[in-house]
């Protein structure tokens, strides 16, 4: 699988730091979220202490979408729920950093499965420290198991004919 390096729209620090840390894919992804924050609007709702809380809308429409930033651990919360769902910041919630100004994406926000680093790991990772401990649980909790594991070498194995024939 050949992979082309990813292009940057802007050279603002938020998207050269997702360069850095994402997969090519996953970096196309978030460009397409942080490039359009700037149609959008977030108007501060209340703050207590070091939380923020914004109603964030596109260019005005009633639409709106609730975003919580808490400033003191850098976590936020956008109430469409897409980094919940999909691994990666929303545009809601970019708009929110973009105004704190926020250059850099939260560690908390760079999932391992997404990043570079994540090819870079070992396969004898995904061997487990005690095999007969996951005997012990119950069937649903080997099967999870099981799949959690087998997914993770299928995300690596793809990147290379010979592991992905040895998987």
């Amino acid at each position: 699988m050949m992979h082309t390096s990813p292009v940057l729209c802007a050279t603002v620090e938020m998207l050269q730091h997702a360069e850095e840390v994402y997969t090519p894919e996953v970096f196309s992804l978030f460009q397409k979220q942080f490039i359009v924050i700037g149609d959008y609007v977030a108007k501060k709702v209340s703050k207590s202490e070091m939380v923020y809380e914004y109603n964030v809308s596109y260019r005005g429409v009633a639409r709106e979408h609730l975003v919580n930033y808490d400033a003191a651990n850098e976590t936020i919360h956008c109430g469409c729920k897409k980094f919940s769902f999909a691994g990666i910041l929303c545009r809601h919630a970019l708009k929110v950093l973009d105004k704190k100004n926020v250059r850099r994406i939260p560690s908390t926000y760079i999932l391992n499965r997404w990043s570079k680093e994540a090819k870079a790991r070992n396969i004898s990772y995904y061997h487990s420290e005690s095999p007969n401990e996951t005997v012990k649980q119950s069937i649903g909790k080997r099967y999870s198991h099981i799949c959690h594991t087998f997914r993770e070498i299928a995300y690596v194995a793809a990147d290379h004919i010979e592991m992905t024939l040895c998987a």
